[in-house]
Formats: C-alpha cells, structure tokens, sequence
C-alpha cells in the first residue's frame, strides 16, 4: 500500500513538472491567440494527477481588446495519463462551469466572431498548405464527455433587425474533435433553462430539451407568450445536408394575433421583409447548390383568440416540399366577433411557394398563394358596420344598419392575390347574395342583390319602384354594388343590373294590366 503511495506520489510530482502553470500559460496562450487572432486571456492553471487540468478565469477578449467575448469561470480538463508520459496531452473529458458567449451583430451585417472565422478558414488566396496548416486545432482533442453546467448566452443586433435573446442552458455532449473541424463529430443533449426574446414588442420564454446526434435532432420546448403558452416537439432528419423537419405545436389556449406578430408585423406595424432572418449563405450547401429543406407537422389549439372571434378545435396539417407549402386540412369552428357577431365552421386548403433565404418572403407568399375555403354560419349579427350604414342609406332601411342572419354560407377561391367569393346570407326579411372579391390591400369589389320581403319593402321610401323588382314569391330585388375598403366603403346601386330589373318588371306590370283590361270584364 506504501508502495502505490510513493508511486503516485512521485508520479504526482512529474505531472506536476512536466506541467507547471507557467509553463502551459507560455504554452497554450500564444497558440489560442494565434490561432483566433484574440487577445485570451488565462488567470490560474491548476496541475492534479486525479483531477486533471484546472484552468481559472478564462477570457476571450472582442476584437478592440476591451470587452469580453467568451468568459470561463472554470474549465476542467481530463486528460489521458499514458500519453502524458510521452509527452502527448490527450483529453477525454472537459468540463466548463459558468461560461458566458456574447454575440453582436454589427452594422453591416458582420458579427463580433467573424474576424475568428475568417482567421481558422485562412486568409484568401493563401496557399492549400497554409490553410489546412491554419485548420487544424493547435492539440489533438479526443473526448467522451463534454460538460457544460450554467451557460449564459447573449445575442444583441445594433440594427434591430434581430430580436435581442438572453439563454441559460446545461448542455452535455459526446464529442471527437480530432485534428480539424471537418472530423467533428457531436452528440448529446442541451437541457434549456430558459430563452427570453422580445420579437415585435411581444416578450417570449422557452424552455425544454433539445437532444442531438449526428442523424437527428429531437426538440420538445415550451413557450410563453404572456399569460398563453404552446408545446413544440419534433425532429430534424439530416439537418447536416438536406433537413427534413417534423414539428408539431400543440395548445391549450393562446392569442393568434400575438403569435402570428412574432413573424409578421414589426413593433411598427409594418411588414417584416426577412431582411437579415436567414441569410443567403446558410441556405447553400457546398458548391452554391440551394439546400432542400422539407417539413411537416400539425397545430392543434383547443381554443384560440383572434380579433374578437374565439376559435375552437383549430386543426391545420402543413408540409413543404420543394420550396412549395401546403396547408391541408384547415379546420376550426368560429363564434363571437367584436362589430359582427357570427358562429359557423370554417375549412379550407392553401398552398403557396417559399423558398428557405428569399429575402422577401411574405411578398413571394402573397403572390403564389392559392386555396379554396368554406364557411357555414348558424348564425351573424351586424352590430357595426359602415358597409350595411351604407346600404341602409341608399335603400332607406333603417333596419339594414344592423341586420340579423339566422344562416348563411360561403364559399372562397384564393388566387392572384385576391380572395373570390360567392354566397348566401338568410332571415326572415332578408336574403342577401354576393359575389366579389377582396384583394389582399383589403380593396372590395362585390355585387350584392337585397331580396327585400314585402313586409320589410313596404318601408322604402321607394316603394313605388321597388314594385317593379318583385321576384316570383314577392320579394323585392334590389340589386347593389360595393367598392372601396371596409373602413371607406362606397354603396351604389348596380344601375346595369337595376335596369334589367326594371325593365322586367315593367314589361311583367304591363302585361298584368292588359291581361287584367282583357279579361276582367
């Protein structure tokens, strides 16, 4: 037992010497900077036969030498005793306490780490030798285990094209780093404590489990949006050449609007353009050729808030393949609505195209978007609308101003950036049939016929007129046409249709007096 004491004992001394702090300051620090092009900084390297390779206060300085871009509270290094005593340093472990990575984005689109990424690829123009001379990691790293416990990580854009995000996380990852980048291999997991984003005013939480290995990557996160939250699970198959994403979101209940303006609409109001979402670059592979990105998933919201409206039972299947998405089924049932009040079910199919790093894609959806749509009312009250103000004013029917439906359906054609329509609103008093369209500047252009029962009629200050547009049962037609916007709608009648009416309805009177002059003696 003495004897084994002695051993590591003596051996304890030659690591000790073999491996002196000052030593291995003289040692890594040039290395590490020469091969960034930083300024590193290291305050303490502690030598132990069992502990291995304890390195305190590390810090990686920004590229003007005063702040700190990477910092290490502690950073443990395991190594092999073996090779040690060749004077090879081979590690099998690393173990990384506290680390903090802050990340900018600067004007022009550079970040605070590409000066290193430029450095590690070698300058342009250098020969093959030097670059792969440049390339190679300054030790030979072979690891099990890498441990990362407490990360703090922090992204800031100076433009504000980016949100700002602030993440926690413990990661613990297998990894082999061998002599260069390309022999890379990582798999582990990533356990999020949490991610905080302010996206277009609206703050985000998210935490969960990322597991990763060199085929897939499993995700299962939750987010919170204020008071609502949603679950996001799935995979990415292939995410090295040609990704192939499953993701699902499921939730309880969350505010559509709000989730739809983290990708939509800036903190002004205006449209997001992609600018700076998803480069050109990270959607190439080797030689320039575009990436084939696919995916797949389901939403599933048992109750979702929309302008006024409560959605239940929202279901939509999505899939993109070769740059195009489909969304089928779309199915949800309606009910409520701040200015009109209506309940139905509404479904539909949509596809358009979109393509992984277009630097305008919601310009390129508008215009390729195609579907088709229905949607069933049980029920609609207008209680606010300066369409049917509109149409009380050029029929005199006060009544018209806010009208009740007792059922009603529709049916929606989606194409060259308009919205078609064609279909039937039903009460007692009123039937209303429309056909049009809404372009996608929320311009309308619809004509509607009023079939206007002979109780309601009765009422219109033209009445004498409106005699004339009788259907077979009675029902007074009057047939109209709206353009404009729904906030400046302009309310006419349709003079072209009007005058058919008219003249059949004339034609129709004549022939009932003549008939009646004839016979009726």
């Amino acid at each position: 037992m003495a004897l084994i004491l002695v051993f590591l004992l003596c051996l304890s001394l030659f690591v000790k010497s073999l491996l002196k702090s000052d030593k291995l300051k003289a040692l890594i620090i040039p290395r590490a900077e020469e091969f960034i092009g930083r300024k590193v900084n290291i305050d303490q390297i502690h030598i132990s036969l069992f502990k291995g390779i304890i390195l305190k206060g590390i810090a990686v300085k920004e590229p003007d030498g005063a702040g700190d871009f990477i910092t290490t509270r502690e950073f443990i290094l395991d190594y092999s005793l073996l090779p040690l005593l060749k004077k090879q340093i081979v590690i099998t472990k690393i173990v990384i306490n506290a680390p903090y990575v802050s990340v900018k984005k600067e004007e022009g689109g550079r970040y605070n780490f590409s000066d290193i990424i430029e450095k590690v690829q070698g300058e342009k123009g250098a020969p093959e030798s030097e670059r792969a001379k440049e390339k190679e990691f300054p030790l030979s790293i072979i690891t099990d285990k890498v441990l990362i416990r407490d990360a703090i990580f922090e992204f800031s854009d100076s433009s504000k094209e980016l949100p700002d995000v602030a993440a926690k996380a413990d990661i613990d990852v297998t990894a082999s780093l061998g002599k260069s980048l390309k022999d890379m291999t990582v798999s582990g997991s990533v356990d999020l404590k949490e991610l905080k984003a302010m996206v277009n005013g609206i703050q985000t939480n998210t935490s969960g489990r990322i597991e990763m290995t060199r085929e897939a990557v499993q995700i299962d996160l939750n987010t919170a949006l204020g008071k609502d939250s949603f679950k996001l699970s799935g995979t990415v198959k292939d995410y090295l050449a040609s990704p192939d994403i499953t993701l699902n979101l499921v939730a309880k209940e969350i505010d559509l609007e709000r989730l739809m303006a983290l990708g939509g609409k800036n903190a002004d109001g205006g449209d997001l353009k992609g600018k700076g979402l998803i480069s050109e670059k990270t959607s190439r592979g080797k030689n320039g050729k575009e990436k084939q990105i696919a995916a797949s998933g389901d939403v599933q919201v048992d109750a979702a808030r929309y302008k006024g409206y409560t959605l239940k039972d929202f279901i939509l299947k999505y899939r993109l393949r070769n740059d195009v998405v489909t969304i089928e089924p779309l199915s949800l049932h309606f009910s409520g609505g701040d200015m009109v009040k209506a309940e139905g079910i509404f479904k539909g199919k949509v596809q358009f195209a979109y393509t992984a790093g277009s630097l305008d894609a919601a310009s390129g959806i508008k215009k390729t978007l195609t579907g088709r749509a229905t949607a069933d009312l049980t029920t609609c009250e207008v209680k606010q609308s300066k369409i049917t103000d509109g149409i009380a004013l050029v029929t005199g029917l006060d009544d018209l101003r806010s009208p009740h439906f007792e059922n009603g359906a529709f049916q929606f054609t989606i194409k060259d950036e308009k919205v078609y329509l064609e279909g039937n609103m039903n009460s007692t008093n009123l039937r209303i049939h429309s056909t049009g369209s809404v372009d996608f500047a929320e311009r309308i252009d619809v004509v509607t016929d009023l079939n206007i029962s002979p109780v309601l009629a009765a009422k219109m200050p033209t009445a004498g007129i409106a005699g004339y547009l009788k259907d077979e049962k009675g029902w007074s037609i009057v047939p109209l046409r709206i353009v404009g916007t729904a906030e400046k709608p302009s309310v006419k009648l349709n003079t072209a249709a009007l005058g058919k009416q008219l003249e059949k309805g004339i034609q129709g009177e004549i022939g009932k007096r003549l008939f009646k002059g004839i016979f009726g003696k």
